[in-house]
Formats: C-alpha cells, structure tokens, sequence
C-alpha cells in the first residue's frame, strides 16, 4: 500500500513539475518575443508602390548611424527597407532579386549630395566579400535625402539594380 501511495506522489510531483516547467517556457517565450519586437516602423514606399515594382517589403526598420558613419559622412537619420522580387529567377531555381533601400536624411542638401559622392566608401577594416552592401550599390540625393539602394548579389546588381533605381528615381523625384 504504501508503494502505490508513493508511486501516485511521484506522479503527482512530475505533473506539477511539468505544468510548472511549460508556464515557465511560455513565460520566457512570451519575454523574448517582446524582446525582439521592434515599434513599427513606417516603410520608405509603401507596399502598393513596392508591389507595383514587382517587389514585396521583407522588412522595414531604422538604424542608429555608427560612429565612423557620422564622422565620414556627416550626422544622418536612417530607415532601411529590404524588398525581394515577386518573380522567381528564370535561371536559378529558388532564388529572387532581393534589394535593401537606405534612406538617410541629413541636415542639408549638401550632405545628402556628398554621400552620394562618397557612396562605396567602406569602414575601416570591413570585408566586402561578407558584405557586399557597402559596393554592390547605387544611389541618387533629392533635397536633403539620400537614397541608396543595395544588395549582396553582383548577379542582381547586374541584372535588377538598373531597373530597381530607374523606378525609384521616378518615384522619389514626381513627389
């Protein structure tokens, strides 16, 4: 008798310490989503003129400037907004044209027009073989803005990036 009561108190123990063990993983769960969740951030263009380019928005999101970033180019707002092509490649199974356009405000017309000049230059130190962004690019300055866009793929600076910065200059400059 008394082994039947100690194997129901085990039992009961694991049950508790199972409903406790997933309350604290739903908990934890609950405490890394909100973590990683960032404010929305409103897009650079939004999806209608995205999708009207044959692109669909992966992501949008703002970024503070590094420190050599303000001292090489001056001090600068940005938002970012990574879009992929809705078209499959017709040459390489599973893969899409996929672009990040960077939008960083400066104080003056000025700064936006010298880091347009200055636009493949890379931080001290970076490998552009592991990240291609900072030369695999394009850009154009309207106003106080500068617009770069950028991808990871010599592929799709080929191919795409002509095409991509043909229509966001049509779009940044009929506004």
């Amino acid at each position: 008798m008394t082994a039947a009561a100690g194997s129901g108190t085990c039992a009961l123990r694991c049950q508790k310490m199972k409903t406790l063990a997933f309350a604290y993983y739903a908990a934890l769960a609950m405490v890394v989503s909100a973590q990683d969740k960032q404010p929305d951030v409103t897009p650079i263009f939004s999806d209608s003129i995205i999708q009207s380019w044959g692109y669909r928005t992966q992501k949008s999101e703002t970024r503070e400037q590094t420190e050599w970033e303000t001292k090489h180019f001056g001090k600068a707002s940005i938002r970012l907004q990574s879009i992929k092509s809705t078209k499959e490649l017709k040459d390489w199974k599973n893969a899409y044209y996929r672009f990040r356009i960077t939008e960083e405000t400066f104080a003056t017309p000025e700064g936006a027009k010298k880091r347009i000049e200055r636009i493949r230059d890379t931080p001290p130190g970076l490998d552009t073989k592991t990240d291609p962004h900072w030369v695999l690019c394009d850009g154009l300055a309207v106003g106080r803005i500068a617009y770069i866009v950028s991808t990871d793929s010599t592929k799709f600076e080929i191919e795409a990036l002509p095409t991509v910065m043909k229509l966001l200059t049509a779009q940044v400059t009929t506004k």
